[in-house]
């Protein structure tokens, strides 16, 4: 059609056209329409994508569809709404489109697409459609206006980064039937408020609550068995005591600088711990080993900078220096898992300590 023509400078399209196809407009940069005709149901994908002057305020109500990219860095598009009328919006199909300021989406819509709304920083949504099921990667990455408290319970699937950078975001609580938090889906969201995380939750990717210092977790849920990479790194509001037995693997830095967890308690299914996974806990002073074997520490500064003591159980076998535990700054009490310790003298590897009155039970 008029694919990459710079200098067209419609202003107005002929009212009786029903779709606008794929490409239509694509890269058309003098395009400067405010509106377009009453029966279109259709919007291509790339039909007005890089048109950069293109002023829409509104769609007609007759729109059904808009294909991927439709919109993509339509920077001066400022949209206050979309039809309810829509029930297809395509992967990117607002990407950096920074004047849009929808409050809500169609009621229609099941699913948001990859990077549908990617840095759309004035979207002042507050809620989303009550069908949802999942939002796709980067889906409403970088927008900061964004405010809401909950998402629909029947979201299923929330992609990476797919919240990343939120800053307003305020959830406190997640859809009951999310596994997973894939990466970075939370990454850098300081207004998140979450108590709880859902009850069948199995992995917590890498950098998914990164720095997001507001969420005051007290415990994960039994059935997380992977905490990874950074995964709550810098999150000032957690205080975690223990872990759920199923987990086996801790990347690095999981819970690196999260100033408020006091103690933990590591379960004997623990496999392996990432380097500076509890580096720089400054109130981390106790740190009680389950596992018989001790678990593979992946780097020499696993609990740098935090001034923890950890307890072992009596047959514990692996925990040396060899294996990069600090048995140089830190110092190690072999005892038994299942009784309190009230005063008994046990082993260490220095010989005989003593644990004081109320200072360990397990």
């Amino acid at each position: 059609a008029f694919t990459e023509r710079s200098n067209l400078s419609l202003n107005k399209l002929p009212n009786n056209l029903v779709t606008i196809e794929a490409n239509a407009f694509l890269k058309c940069t003098s395009l400067q329409m405010t509106s377009l005709p009453s029966n279109i149901t259709t919007i291509g994908g790339s039909a007005f994508q890089e048109c950069t002057n293109l002023s829409l305020i509104s769609l007609p109500t007759s729109v059904t569809s808009i294909g991927a990219y439709a919109f993509s860095n339509c920077s001066r598009l400022s949209l206050s709404s979309l039809p309810d009328s829509v029930s297809s919006i395509g992967q990117c199909a607002f990407d950096r489109c920074e004047n849009i300021a929808l409050s809500k989406l169609p009621a229609g819509l099941k699913s948001i697409e990859a990077s549908t709304f990617n840095e759309c920083t004035k979207l002042a949504l507050t809620e989303l459609p009550a069908g949802l099921t999942s939002i796709g990667n980067y889906a409403f990455y970088g927008c900061t206006g964004i405010k809401m408290s909950k998402l629909p319970e029947s979201v299923c699937s929330i992609g990476t980064y797919a919240f990343g950078g939120c800053s307003n975001l305020a959830l406190t609580k997640l859809p009951d039937n999310l596994t997973i938090i894939r990466a970075n889906t939370f990454d850098e969201c300081p207004k998140l408020a979450l108590t709880e995380l859902p009850a069948g939750l199995t992995s917590i990717e890498n950098y998914a609550f990164f720095n997001c210092k507001n969420i005051k977790l007290t415990k994960l849920p039994d059935t997380v068995e992977y905490i990874g990479n950074r995964a709550f790194a810098q999150c000032d509001g957690l205080v975690l005591k223990e872990l759920p037995d199923g987990v086996k693997t801790i990347e690095a830095g999981a819970f690196r600088a999260c100033p408020n967890i006091e103690q933990i308690k590591l379960p004997s299914s623990l496999e392996s711990i990432g380097d500076v996974a509890f580096a720089y806990c400054s109130k981390l002073t106790k740190v009680i080993c389950e596992r018989d074997i001790a678990p593979t520490l992946k780097g020499q500064s696993v609990f740098s900078n935090s001034p923890v003591k950890i307890y072992i159980p009596a047959r514990a076998q692996g925990y040396t220096a060899e294996n990069y535990w600090p048995i140089e700054k830190i110092e190690y009490i072999k005892i038994p898992v299942t009784p309190s310790i009230q005063g008994d003298t046990v082993k260490s590897y220095d010989g005989t300590a003593d644990v004081p009155d109320g200072q360990l039970s397990i």
